[in-house]
């Protein structure tokens, strides 16, 4: 049997775009991967490459191919900042673990006097104009010029931000606007990232770290499992005010969340997820039946839901093999439908129990557009400790308590 499809309001290409803006993380999210594998840039810009799906700080080294056309001028765990210095192609290369990405960089010529140049903090580019003009910036904090008036000036940047040069001849002016990063390419949220990398290994390091947090695919799991939770127990695409916790959970409900985690997240990392699945070919997964009463029992509670477990394996299965549950997981999953979570803006801890908070995004007929209405919080307990035989491992796995829509 295929997943089920809720009904849209939107054309297929608007409501596809929708959930992918959800941040509901799929397992091919979590492997590691470059911003761009091809990249075009004007000689004298920098530009700073990003590497995703590095949220433990994992070792990467940086190389690029042809170090007089492209160098790297500073690298990072997460990004390499590049120089556009020859014009020519030149291969910059990130090797992390096993795994190896590439990304294609041409140089390009650039104008004498372009429209826009991105520069690091301490960087020097000369602008040259056919004939005479008078210059000027508009922060003299940013940088400094050479000279106020001829047919050339150089440029000293100095502090990082945007500075526009201008060039006056006569009434016309012709600006360039000029942007200005930290010599290591980082932005306020890179800083962040790093401190609280650094701070998590140095905790791990000498074990006094006890917490566990949630990674950015873990919040969107459970915060599209608690919008499920909420839609499956109102029967409605229309997400309104409620309060409703997992012992009042309908068996349809119960057996549609173990899909939707079966579908969705089974096998996609080695946490909560990592059941005994022999993927045999493509997105096929076979699953245990034992390992699925176990999982259910770890989303809704100790006791085992026969009526629940019954209903599902009626039902959503493509099919059953011995003492084993084949599913084609192939194709979206659902639509966003008249309303949807977005992904949580903050996620809290207290003692056992994470409590996620957003936004719930409405469909407005007249503004043909989703809109905030409400906000919710999603309530998951955190268990650590072993599982049953059926399941993986001895680390976290996060069973759901309620949701509340205000």
């Amino acid at each position: 049997m295929k997943h089920p499809v809720l009904p849209r309001r939107l054309p297929r290409f608007v409501i596809t775009f929708l959930v992918l803006m959800m941040c509901i993380c799929v397992p091919a999210a979590a492997a590691p991967k470059l911003k761009k594998t091809k990249l075009t840039l004007k000689k004298g810009n920098v530009y700073v490459l990003r590497l995703t799906g590095n949220s433990k700080g994992a070792s990467v080294t940086w190389s690029t191919s042809v170090k007089k056309r492209v160098p790297i001028i500073s690298e990072s765990h997460n990004r390499v900042v590049l120089r556009a210095k020859r014009t020519g192609k030149s291969v910059i290369t990130a090797k992390i673990g096993s795994r190896t990405l590439k990304c294609t960089v041409t140089v390009k010529k650039n104008a004498a006097y372009p429209s826009t140049l991105t520069l690091c903090k301490g960087d020097k580019f000369t602008f040259t104009r056919t004939k005479k003009a008078k210059w000027s910036l508009s922060s003299a904090k940013k940088g400094t010029l050479s000279a106020t008036s001829g047919k050339s000036v150089t440029f000293t940047a100095k502090k990082t931000g945007t500075v526009k040069l201008i060039a006056t001849r006569g009434k016309k002016t012709y600006p360039c606007t000029i942007k200005i990063l930290r010599k290591d390419g980082a932005t306020k949220a890179d800083l962040a990232e790093e401190k609280a990398i650094e701070e998590k290994k140095a905790a791990d390091k000498d074990g006094s770290s006890s917490d566990t947090a949630l990674e950015e695919w873990q919040k969107g799991m459970l915060a599209s499992l608690a919008q499920s939770a909420a839609r499956q127990q109102l029967g409605t695409e229309e997400l309104v005010p409620c309060n409703i916790h997992s012992m009042d959970l309908s068996n349809e409900a119960m057996a549609f969340l173990l899909y939707q985690y079966v579908y969705l997240y089974a096998g996609a990392q080695d946490t909560e997820a990592d059941l005994s699945i022999v993927e045999t070919q493509g997105y096929v997964k076979t699953i245990s039946i034992n390992a699925l009463q176990s999982l259910m029992q770890h989303l809704f509670g100790e006791v085992y839901l026969s009526d629940a477990m019954a209903l599902f394996l009626n039902k959503y299965p493509d099919r059953t093999e011995g003492a084993s549950a084949i599913f084609e997981c192939v194709g979206d999953f659902g639509d966003a439908g008249l309303s949807y979570f977005r992904s949580p803006d903050t996620v809290t801890r207290s003692y056992d129990m994470f409590c996620l908070e957003g936004r719930v995004m409405v469909w407005n007929e007249a503004m043909q557009s989703y809109i905030h209405r409400y906000n919710y919080k999603a309530y998951w307990y955190l268990r650590t400790k072993e599982r049953t035989v059926q399941l993986k491992g001895t680390d976290v796995w996060f069973q759901f308590d309620h949701v509340e829509i205000a």
